[in-house]
């Protein structure tokens, strides 16, 4: 069920994205609809595949730089969110593999690296919490980008929180069972609030501002 949940949602969100993108775009043009909009369409999709498949990632990342300046932040932070990409990409990647292309649960390297990198991202979720709480507050802001960060924010705590409960020898099998499927259920979450948050940030056509 989980598996099936999964493959749902990604897909449901991957073209929601895609057809939002093209909608406004087409409004950013003022260009109406006409009778051949799935013509439209399928030549916008096509030229952005084949856009984005040529542009190298050296030069992906430096538009990706320019525009939201990533240059300006410290050492201390890129070492900081860089941990966190990186770890819950893993963490991602591993855990999903499973669900969605294996007929066993996680076993062996792929596992002691997900338990590892859980706890390291763990670590790093609290510090950008700690760094990112004011600047994502919804007291000041009750915006789309927002929710979405404290939903991510919520659903790897949870995500922390279940791994941990599952170590300890203190639950019945029931409770286990009950505990993994909210880890699961979370990992969804927080993926689906990271993918629509990055999404928000990078289609954001203004730069940040310059800080001080």
């Amino acid at each position: 069920m989980f598996s099936m949940i999964s493959f749902v949602s990604f897909i449901s969100v991957a073209a929601f994205l895609v057809t939002f993108s093209y909608t406004k775009q087409k409004k950013a043009k003022k260009e109406s609809p006409d009778k051949k909009q799935a013509q439209n369409f399928s030549d916008w999709l096509v030229s952005g595949l084949r856009s984005f498949f040529k542009t190298s990632l050296k030069n992906r990342i430096k538009k990706i730089n320019r525009k939201h300046l990533i240059s300006e932040l410290s050492i201390t932070e890129k070492i900081i969110w860089g941990g966190l990409v990186f770890s819950f990409l893993y963490l991602f990647l591993s855990g999903f593999f499973f669900s969605l292309f294996s007929l066993r649960q996680m076993f062996g390297v792929p596992l002691l690296f997900h338990i590892v990198l859980g706890g390291l991202f763990a670590v790093f979720l609290c510090v950008c919490l700690f760094l990112s709480a004011e600047k994502f507050s919804l007291s000041l802001s009750f915006s789309f980008k927002n929710i979405l960060f404290w939903i991510f924010m919520l659903s790897g705590l949870f995500l922390a929180g279940t791994s941990l409960c599952m170590m300890v020898p203190l639950f019945t099998y029931r409770t286990q069972l009950f505990l993994f499927e909210l880890h699961r259920y979370s990992a969804l979450t927080a993926t689906l609030a990271a993918v629509l948050f990055l999404y928000t940030v990078f289609s954001n056509n203004e730069k940040r501002k310059n800080r001080g």
